[in-house]
């Protein structure tokens, strides 16, 4: 596996799986493609209803917020990818394979991600996140 594969394969993981903070009306730690894909439902929002009220500063927080996370995530692969790299080359691709198949595992079993947008609870894993 190149340099190149396993960096982008773990800041795609950590761009689904990585809970995040959030701030809103409400606060919470979801993945950054969560606020990905809240901040394109308010952006349609605000292209079908137009641009008054609450909905394109909102639309804005959420994107920036999903912007920021979307760049610190990518200089956390690239750092990670270059620190095994110098110290274990070989070991390059068993080590991205376990950092994401624990990711994702981690994420679809246990109760990581806080969202007040949830009806049954705040509490929830992977799975449920983007409900």
């Amino acid at each position: 596996m190149t340099r190149r594969t396993s960096q982008w394969a773990l800041w795609l993981t950590s761009v689904i799986v990585v809970p995040v903070p959030f701030f809103l009306i409400e606060s919470g730690w979801v993945p950054t493609a969560r606020l990905l894909q809240l901040g394109g439902v308010c952006f349609a929002l605000m292209i079908t209803e137009g641009t008054q009220g609450a909905v394109p500063p909102v639309t804005a927080l959420l994107l920036a917020q999903a912007g920021f996370y979307i760049v610190a995530l990518w200089l956390v692969s690239t750092l990670l990818v270059r620190a095994v790299s110098k110290r274990a080359p070989r070991a390059l691709a068993a080590t991205t394979a376990v950092l994401v198949a624990g990711g994702l595992l981690a994420g679809a079993t246990l109760e990581i991600y806080r969202t007040p947008f949830r009806s049954q609870s705040l509490s929830t894993t992977l799975l449920h996140a983007f409900e």
